[in-house]
């Protein structure tokens, strides 16, 4: 188990970075990506961005859309279905550069309103009132796919090193927490034991039989299994503010712990993903800029569930 603490860079500030007369890129795989004035790709952006054809200087006139917006903001990546990627980008990270960029500039984001069903996608309802949500006021813009000149394009640059992460700002914390407060009422005092269950998710996790080894332990230490996916936005914010425990495998569900108390004890059951060397550490940076206690287990360990027993 590894306890989460405050992160050196939290409590930084936004910083904006504008480009004229750039070109951002809308569609499946590619939401998000930024090209500037002479079609460079801006790879600083590109995280998760598949760079299918639209990211290509040569397909430009061929998928350019004739209006030119004035001011825009962009946070969304190429992973914006899911969940994770749609919260923390698409609406928190354009959300605080919104805060910080000129009054008349737009948040564009991908239509969500179109958003396909299918395995690891966020459904649109979820992704529609999430958006009214945390962006309350802030104006937005749906854009077709295609490409799009934006005469002054704003983003955020956090770090020379990581430009898109936003785990150290401390006003992603401050947002997401008057979020909770505006959706979560009344409120009560944190006393839920949550297991965030993958039942019926495209990649499970845990075989079968480690499942039920997992159901039994949990049954016994009074867990209650939530399917996060087949909830509405405002019952995952109020399950979080409600949680004093919340326990899951890796994935998108995850992310509602910036809506739980700081004091809320978070446990990630993870392993290496693919041909991946380390383990993805999304969810501890993000306990670790919130100060909150954070653990994660291997599930590939012989003794995971012995550690966990003994955790809970």
């Amino acid at each position: 188990m590894v306890a989460g603490g405050a992160g050196e860079e939290t409590g930084a500030r936004p910083r904006l970075h504008t480009f004229d007369n750039a070109f951002v890129v809308m569609g499946e795989g590619d939401d998000g990506a930024v090209l500037t004035a002479g079609a460079e790709l801006v790879a600083e952006l590109c995280a998760f961005t598949q760079l299918g054809q639209m990211t290509r200087p040569l397909e430009l006139s061929r998928h350019l859309h004739a209006e030119v917006i004035e001011h825009g903001v962009v946070g969304v990546d190429g992973a914006s279905y899911n969940y994770y990627h749609w919260l923390m980008n698409g609406l928190a990270r354009a959300c605080l550069c919104a805060d910080v960029a000129p009054p008349q500039a737009e948040i564009l984001l991908p239509d969500i309103r179109a958003i396909p069903d299918g395995p690891g996608r966020i459904r649109a309802a979820v992704a529609e009132a999430s958006m009214e949500a945390v962006l309350a006021h802030r104006p937005r813009r749906f854009l077709a796919p295609g490409i799009h000149r934006v005469q002054k394009l704003h983003v955020l640059w956090t770090r020379p090193t990581a430009p898109t992460d936003i785990a150290g700002l401390s006003t992603l914390y401050d947002l997401f927490d008057q979020v909770a407060a505006r959706v979560a009422t009344p409120k009560c005092a944190p006393h839920r034991r949550i297991y965030l269950s993958r039942r019926g998710a495209h990649d499970q996790r845990l075989p079968p039989a480690m499942q039920v080894e997992l159901d039994t332990l949990l049954d016994r230490r009074g867990f209650e299994a939530l399917d996060l996916f087949n909830m509405s936005f405002e019952d995952q914010v109020k399950a979080a503010t409600e949680a004093e425990v919340i326990l899951g495998p890796h994935g998108a569900a995850l992310t509602n712990l910036v809506f739980s108390p700081r004091q809320t004890k978070v446990i990630e059951l993870t392993s290496r993903i693919g041909e991946e060397t380390a383990y993805r550490p999304w969810y501890y940076q993000l306990c670790d800029g919130r100060g909150q206690p954070y653990g994660a287990l291997d599930v590939c360990h012989p003794a995971w569930l012995d550690d966990l027993a003994a955790a809970i």
